[in-house]
């Protein structure tokens, strides 16, 4: 019977684990990620330097006089290195315990337990390896869209990028009675602050769902849940307020939004305790971000007449750059090897160095609140 990692890892090939970490894409679940989709490039600086020209009218214009001048040029600078993003785990000798006793009570013959543990080296690098890369990014994007930057220190190193989130997207913090589970709470007030300054141009709102469940358990927001959904990341709700005496639905739209709630967390070691772990979410409780559709309008250089089908769809994309462990080929890098002289034991690492870059800051507003 072939029960023996080393011999699973030859049947793989030795670029099997490296390409499945280059080619994966996150999924689905992770809903932070849809805003900032992953490209691939070619370079280990994000230079996202972009220039357009905004088309303004033409004007009146005398007989043999100049043309006016039109259009205003616009211009806009991001220039920031990728974070190398690293992580390694080790399958010890009990996991290979319980494999192999699976496979002698299953009755597997040679094929079949060879295949058994070949399978059980993608599912460890899909989990173990890829995923927790893709936790780390959704982790960060989390953080651009509740602060407006990156501000993230772990294995004492640090990690800071200010977007450039305008000021005055940075909505007033609701505390005491204007908290969203106060006796004046704000909730409706932010609301139309979010739409406002998307100018009633609002692709998604969303949240904690600690943060929804503090405003909608409060009965000074008035508020009826017209709709709800559940999705692979949390749940969608269309909300409408209550007015009058008799409680009825508001006649104004802009007092029916959808709300999407998500409450997913990625896990950490505990630096208190090495043996457990803490859960980290993506999305800190107690802030409602609003975000706003691009709809780049005007003509940006190189790009062509017609506009991109993603032009909207995006307000930025994650920076994904080449790694030197991968031979400076784009995307990220892993590998799964027995180590020297331990048979017993199966390890991965895995190496991705990337940035979230958002293109669109004024599509960003952050509403807080405190939570009781």
């Amino acid at each position: 019977m072939i029960l023996n990692f080393a011999q699973a890892l030859k049947e793989l090939g030795p670029d099997a684990v490296y390409q499945l970490m280059r080619e994966s894409r996150p999924t689905d679940n992770y809903y932070l990620t849809g805003f900032l989709p992953e490209v691939q490039k070619s370079s280990y600086v994000v230079d996202n330097a972009t220039i357009s020209v905004i088309p303004t009218m033409a004007g009146l214009s005398g007989m043999d006089a100049p043309y006016p001048e039109g259009g205003v040029m616009t211009a806009s600078k991001f220039l920031e290195k990728t974070a190398k993003i690293t992580n390694q785990v080790t399958l010890s000798e009990q996991a290979l315990r319980e494999i192999q006793e699976m496979g002698m009570r299953m009755g597997y013959g040679n094929t079949e337990n060879k295949m058994n543990l070949v399978e059980e080296v993608l599912n460890f690098t899909e989990k173990l390896i890829i995923q927790p890369h893709w936790d780390t990014n959704e982790f960060l994007i989390g953080q651009l869209f509740t602060t407006g930057q990156i501000d993230w220190t772990f294995n004492k190193l640090k990690l800071t990028v200010d977007y450039g989130v305008p000021s005055g997207n940075k909505l007033t913090a609701r505390t005491g009675n204007d908290a969203y589970g106060g006796s004046a709470s704000k909730f409706w007030t932010d609301i139309r602050l979010i739409q406002s300054k998307l100018n009633y141009d609002v692709a998604a709102i969303f949240c904690h769902p600690t943060t929804f469940n503090e405003a909608l358990d409060n009965s000074v927001n008035n508020i009826e849940v017209l709709e709800q959904t559940t999705t692979k990341y949390g749940g969608v709700y269309k909300i409408a307020k209550l007015v009058g005496s008799n409680e009825r639905k508001s006649s104004d739209a802009r007092d029916t939004v959808t709300i999407t709630t998500y409450g997913a967390a990625g896990s950490l070691i505990d630096p208190t305790d090495p043996t457990s772990t803490i859960n980290k979410p993506f999305l800190t409780a107690g802030k409602l971000v609003g975000v706003g559709r691009q709809n780049v309008d005007g003509y940006i250089p190189g790009e062509g007449s017609t506009d991109s089908v993603n032009r909207d769809r995006a307000l930025g994309y994650t920076h994904v750059a080449p790694t030197t462990e991968g031979s400076g080929q784009m995307g990220r890098w892993a590998r799964v090897f027995t180590p020297e002289g331990q048979p017993m034991q199966i390890k991965g690492q895995g190496v991705g160095n990337v940035l979230p870059v958002l293109q669109a800051p004024d599509k960003v507003v952050i509403a807080t609140t405190d939570i009781s």
